[in-house]
C-alpha cells in the first residue's frame, strides 16, 4: 500500500470489525429468543404446579345477601301471567379486619423450582343490624334465607375452614356456587337479623387456610376496613392500586398493613342484583405477587440488551493494542474473542435454572474473563518484539492486563445496572460515555492519514 493511502488500514480494519459485530448479533439475537422459550416453559410449569396445589388465591368479602321476592304481571300467550321475581341486595359490612399470613414453600418439576404457599386468613367485623330499610316497597323480604357470602376463586385450594361465628351462634360454611356478586365462594345462612342491639347476630369471625401459588388476591369488603398481611418472603412485589399504608420488610419476610376508608374505593354499601350481574372487584384487589420464578430471566433479558456494548469492549482493547502497542491482531481472533462474549449469555442462563442468577453470573464472568484473558495473553505474547521497543511508551504488563481489567469492570457494572433497574438508563449512558471517552483519549494523539 503506497505511503499516500496507509490511512485506509485502519478504516479497512474497522470496517471488518463492524462487519463481525454485526455477524455476531446474530447468535446474540437467538440467546434472546432462547431465554424468552425458557421463560415461557417455566412459567407453564409454575402454572401447572399453581393449578395442583389450588390455582391463584383471590378472597372477596365478606357480604351479605338480603333475598326478596316481588310479584310482576307479565303477558303470555295473550294472557296475564302473575309471576314471582327473586332479587338479592347485596350489603357490606360497616367494619371488617381481614388478616392474612402466607407460609412459602417450593414444589418442584424438573428442574424448576416454583414457591406455593399456604394462607392462613382470619376475618372478623360487624354489620348493620336495621336492614328493613334496604327493601323497596312492596316486596317479601326472605329474611331465613338471608346468608353470609365470601367468594373464592379456586375451592380447591381450601384445606381447612371454621364455622361462622354469627354473634354467639356457630354455623356451617357451605358451597356457594357462582354468587351474582362475587363468584364461586362459601356461605353461610344467618336467618333473620333482629334490629334490636340486644339481639344476637351482626358481629361476625371466621377463619380458614387456603393454599395457592404465583399471587396472592384479597379484596376485604367494608365502609371501614383493615388489611394485615405478612409472610415468610422477603421480596414481596405488591399489587397496583392501594398500597401498604404501613411496611416492614427484612430477610424474615414482611409485615403490610392497609386502612382502607370508604371513600377510597368506588364500592357501594349496598346494592340490587337487579342493577348489576356481576361487579368486578379484581380492580380493587390487595396482595402480593411472587415474582422469583421469572426474575432471573428478566435480569437476563436485560443483560442481553446490552450486548452489543459488550462485544464492542474487547473489540476496543484489541483495536487500541493494535494502534498503540503496533501488534497485529487478525480477524478470527476478533471473531473468537467475540464468541467467547456471546456465550456468557448462554452460560449465564443454563447456570442460572439451577443456582440463581446471582451464582450464574459470578460463575459466568469467571469463565469468560479468564478464558479471552489467556487467549489475549498468548496473543500479546507473540507481540514481545514489538513491546520491547515501545516499552517506553506502552509498558508490556499493560497489554495482559487491559483485557481481563476491561472486561471485569465492564461485567461488575453491568451486574450493578441490572440490580439497579431505576437507574438502569443513567448508568447504561455513562458506561457508553466512559468507553467512548477512553478510545477518543487514547487514540487522541494518533496521525490517522500517516499510522
Amino acid at each position: 500500500m503506497s505511503k499516500g493511502r496507509k490511512w485506509l488500514k485502519p478504516l479497512v480494519k474497522v470496517s471488518l470489525v463492524i462487519a463481525i459485530i454485526l455477524l455476531l448479533l446474530i447468535p446474540l439475537s437467538m440467546i434472546r429468543g432462547l431465554v424468552k422459550e425458557r421463560r415461557d416453559l417455566k412459567t407453564s410449569t409454575a402454572e401447572l404446579i399453581t393449578e395442583e396445589v389450588g390455582g391463584e388465591l383471590m378472597l372477596v368479602g365478606p357480604i351479605l345477601v338480603l333475598p326478596y321476592e316481588y310479584e310482576e304481571v307479565k303477558l303470555s300467550n295473550g294472557e296475564e301471567e302473575t309471576v314471582k321475581q327473586r332479587i338479592e341486595i347485596h350489603l357490606i359490612p360497616e367494619t371488617f379486619t381481614l388478616r392474612g399470613r402466607l407460609e412459602v414453600e417450593y414444589r418442584s418439576l424438573g428442574i424448576y423450582r416454583v414457591p406455593i404457599f399456604r394462607a392462613f386468613i382470619e376475618g372478623n367485623g360487624k354489620f348493620r343490624r336495621q336492614v328493613s330499610d334496604l327493601y323497596p316497597s312492596d316486596v317479601v323480604p326472605l329474611p331465613k334465607e338471608n346468608q353470609f357470602v365470601v367468594g373464592i376463586a379456586h375451592m380447591e385450594g381450601i384445606r381447612e375452614i371454621s364455622n361462622l361465628q354469627w354473634g354467639s351462634r356457630q354455623i356451617d360454611f357451605r358451597v356457594n356456587a357462582e354468587n351474582v356478586a362475587v363468584g364461586n365462594g362459601v356461605s353461610a345462612t344467618v336467618g333473620e337479623i333482629a334490629a334490636d342491639d340486644d339481639a344476637d347476630g351482626g358481629v361476625f369471625f371466621f377463619d380458614m387456610e387456603i393454599r395457592g401459588g404465583t399471587k396472592a388476591v384479597f379484596v376485604p369488603l367494608g365502609r371501614s376496613t383493615v388489611f394485615e398481611l405478612s409472610g415468610d418472603w422477603p421480596s414481596p412485589s405488591f399489587l397496583e392500586g392501594l398500597l401498604p399504608s404501613e411496611l416492614e420488610l427484612d430477610d424474615e419476610g414482611f409485615n403490610a398493613n392497609w386502612k382502607i376508608p370508604e371513600v377510597s374505593r368506588p364500592i357501594q354499601q349496598y346494592w340490587d342484583s337487579s342493577e348489576v350481574k356481576k361487579t368486578d372487584f379484581a380492580m380493587h384487589g390487595l396482595g402480593v405477587k411472587l415474582l422469583e420464578f421469572v426474575e432471573s430471566y428478566k435480569k437476563i433479558e436485560r443483560s442481553i440488551k446490552y450486548g452489543l456494548l459488550f462485544l464492542l469492549i474487547p473489540f476496543v482493547v484489541f483495536f487500541l493494542l493494535e494502534t498503540l502497542a503496533r501488534f497485529r491482531v487478525h480477524p478470527m481472533q476478533y471473531m473468537m474473542v467475540g464468541a467467547a462474549d456471546v456465550l456468557f449469555y448462554l452460560l449465564l442462563l443454563a447456570i442460572s435454572e439451577h443456582l440463581g442468577f446471582d451464582a450464574a453470573y459470578l460463575i459466568a464472568i469467571v469463565a469468560v474473563v479468564l478464558l479471552i484473558s489467556i487467549y489475549t495473553h498468548s496473543i500479546a505474547h507473540r507481540a514481545t518484539v514489538n513491546l520491547e521497543k515501545i516499552r517506553s511508551q506502552f509498558p508490556a504488563f499493560a497489554a495482559y492486563l487491559a483485557m481481563p481489567v476491561g472486561l471485569g469492570v465492564s461485567y461488575f457494572w453491568l451486574w450493578l445496572t441490572l440490580r439497579s433497574e431505576d437507574y438502569a438508563l443513567l448508568l447504561g449512558s455513562i458506561g457508553v460515555f466512559v468507553i467512548l471517552g477512553i478510545l477518543m483519549l487514547a487514540t487522541r494523539k494518533i496521525k490517522w492519514y500517516s499510522n
